[in-house]
């Protein structure tokens, strides 16, 4: 995902009414080309929708649509998919771990959302069952900062009280009040302090684990619109959209990467992947390795070292890896490629469309 986009940013659209929830169609093995097959082409989906989101392990497959409907497919046979949530409910955001899909959904009678997790074992099952946690825990869109299910976090803040939430037990793990002139953040099971001091930037890095903490500051720093947390590095985007990296251990600066348009915080590993002003891209592993990226209009997934990214120029999904461009998966209409996603276990790369159609790249 992009870091520094709202978690919600990507959510939009309107509900469907319920009536049009019953008609999925079941999966098709109709050949695209010789490389694709159509996995899922549903003529109820309006023309605006759009799929958003797509995970899978072994046997299935999860998407998420800009109307906010999640729905579950087999991936081995043409069973009729299953619609995960009742009439109405509007999913906001999935997040998928070895043993449970986590949900953030909104109902229409609250304005606070809900969060729920579902067993992986019952999705392999097709028999999805979902539990609701943190009942008693009121919060909206505006408050939720990460929900992270590697760690098992959920992040809550607002402009006084910042607050961790363990998935595992539903208690929460910390909390604090933000003093005034200080701004909090999390990133991959650490916190992140920043603090002004005259012309200085102060910041302190916080393992939640270890429970250990490493100081250090940026003379003449401004207080920054983004870090994250990599390894042993900290990455720091200033206000003028320089980027660097810092050894928050030893307090030495690593590099300096120059104007960062974009940014990707890679899933499962401590990478990331950078747009640069210049028209070159990098990863946060390899530096010095500069890949030209001219031509990327979009980012969408890894697979561990391996970043899929979008070109319209070349229309094709290209594989990045740190040693440069190493595949290409040409696209038969691009104009339509909503998102990509990739199914752990089979390796499998789903190509999610508008109105709702889901290719498999195999």
């Amino acid at each position: 995902m992009i870091r520094n986009d709202p978690i919600f940013k990507r959510e939009e659209g309107v509900i469907q009414p319920s009536s049009e929830l019953k008609k999925l169609a079941p999966l098709s093995n109709w050949k695209l080309t010789s490389q694709f097959k159509n996995l899922k082409k549903n003529a109820s989906f309006r023309s605006g929708s759009r799929i958003m989101w797509l995970k899978g392990q072994e046997n299935y497959l999860i998407s998420l649509d800009s109307y906010g409907r999640a729905v579950l497919h087999n991936t081995l046979n043409s069973s009729p998919p299953i619609i995960l949530g009742k009439p109405q409910e509007r999913f906001l955001k999935l997040a998928l771990n070895t043993y449970f899909l986590y949900i953030i959904l909104k109902k229409p009678e609250s304005q606070f959302l809900k969060i729920y997790k579902v067993p992986t074992e019952s999705l392999h099952a097709f028999f999805p069952t979902r539990t609701q946690l943190f009942k008693n825990l009121q919060f909206t869109s505006l408050n939720i900062e990460e929900l992270d299910a590697e760690n098992l976090k959920l992040v809550i803040k607002n402009e006084q009280q910042f607050e961790i939430w363990d998935l595992e037990s539903q208690e929460k793990s910390y909390s604090m009040q933000i003093p005034s002139g200080f701004d909090v953040r999390y990133s991959r099971g650490m916190i992140i302090f920043l603090y002004q001091d005259g012309q200085n930037l102060r910041i302190i890095v916080k393992d939640l684990r270890s429970d250990e903490n490493w100081q250090l500051v940026i003379l003449g720093g401004s207080m920054p619109y983004f870090c994250e947390v990599l390894g042993q590095n900290i990455l720091i985007g200033m206000i003028n959209r320089e980027m660097k990296a810092i050894n928050y251990r030893n307090a030495g600066t690593c590099f300096n990467y120059g104007k960062c348009l974009r940014y990707y915080a890679m899933e499962g590993i401590d990478d990331a992947f950078l747009l640069l002003e210049n028209g070159q891209g990098v990863f946060a592993s390899n530096p010095k390795s500069l890949i030209p990226c001219e031509s990327i209009d979009r980012i969408f997934c890894n697979k561990d070292e391996h970043l899929f990214v979008y070109s319209k120029k070349s229309n094709a999904v290209k594989v990045i890896t740190p040693n440069g461009m190493n595949e290409e998966i040409k696209l038969i209409n691009a104009s339509k490629l909503s998102a990509i996603g990739i199914n752990v276990d089979s390796q499998h790369v789903y190509l999610g469309c508008v109105k709702g159609k889901i290719s498999v790249f195999e």
